[in-house]
């Protein structure tokens, strides 16, 4: 059946919406996600619906920031298509590109915001917190993520 969908250059989108095919059963025909994206038939707006998989915007489409933020996802979402601060970082996120998504700090947290990750008071104040307040809930949300970690493995 794949090949009847490459044959016929069907997208993630047709098939679910004019064929009615839900994603598990796009799965179940072809589970490997590179199949999907090397054919060219997702795009970033399929790819929320797509955590089967999961498909990461940023290392699985090589998406920039500019087109991640249009998305206007949640963290929920780009924690499920296993998006992390660090690939944010990667793609020159800068403290003003921060605001823009409007996120909390918990949610940045989520993504993998470490204390290692604010080098200056610039970046600080992207959160409204002076640098040495911010780095102090870092480093006390990386210990209690720790203890915590060490407490589900006993």
């Amino acid at each position: 059946m794949w090949d009847d969908f490459k044959t016929r250059n069907l997208t993630w989108h047709t098939l679910r919406t004019e064929y009615g095919f839900t994603a598990q059963q796009l799965y179940t025909i072809q589970p490997d996600k590179r199949e999907w994206i090397v054919r060219g038939g997702i795009t970033l707006h399929d790819i929320e619906e797509m955590s089967i998989f999961p498909i990461n915007p940023f290392s699985d489409l090589n998406a920039d920031l500019a087109e991640v933020w249009s998305m206007q996802w949640s963290v929920q979402h780009l924690t499920a298509m296993n998006v992390t601060f660090d690939q944010f970082v990667d793609r020159g996120i800068t403290a003003d590109i921060v605001r823009c998504f409007n996120f909390p700090l918990s949610a940045w947290c989520e993504l993998g915001l470490k204390a290692s990750h604010i080098q200056n008071e610039i970046m600080a104040r992207a959160f409204g917190l002076p640098h040495a307040d911010l780095i102090k809930i870092l480093e006390d949300h990386a210990l209690s993520n720790e203890k915590s970690k060490n407490k589900d493995c006993q």
